[in-house]
């Protein structure tokens, strides 16, 4: 069996998400097979459906891969694999992963709720006050 692609490159914002595609092409038939995501990658990368159906030899099956590193997830650069498995014993080549988490730069919220976005703030002379009629 063989993936397609053969290496998943994405980048991805912490708290935010990003959805792909991967095809698994099996040259024989298949019976419970499961996917597993390698530790590294186990909290911010998921695979639907994590069970392979039973298919023929020749047959093409769709992974649907999200990314989303949780809020607060630093800047980093991420590598593992998802295997495709029967028990314990991985069948194929995995398929690499690599991921650039970033971090959003605005802070696009009302958090302290003043009415003023926290990613405008910077940007209001110093003069201004928050519920003044100016």
């Amino acid at each position: 069996m063989t993936w397609d692609p053969r290496k998943l490159s994405a980048e991805a914002s912490a708290g935010g998400a990003e959805r792909f595609s991967a095809d698994l092409l099996f040259d024989e038939p298949t019976d419970g097979l499961g996917l597993f995501v390698a530790p590294q990658l186990a909290d911010i990368v998921s695979v639907t459906p994590p069970v392979v159906p039973s298919l023929s030899a020749g047959e093409v099956f769709t992974v649907q891969i999200t990314v989303a590193p949780p809020e607060g997830t630093p800047a980093r650069f991420l590598q593992g694999t998802i295997h495709v498995r029967s028990a314990s014993a991985t069948l194929a080549r995995p398929l690499r992963v690599a991921i650039n988490v970033t971090r959003d730069t605005l802070n696009s919220v009302d958090a302290d709720g003043d009415g003023v976005w926290g990613d405008m703030r910077a940007r209001i002379p110093s003069n201004y006050e928050p519920g003044s009629d100016r």
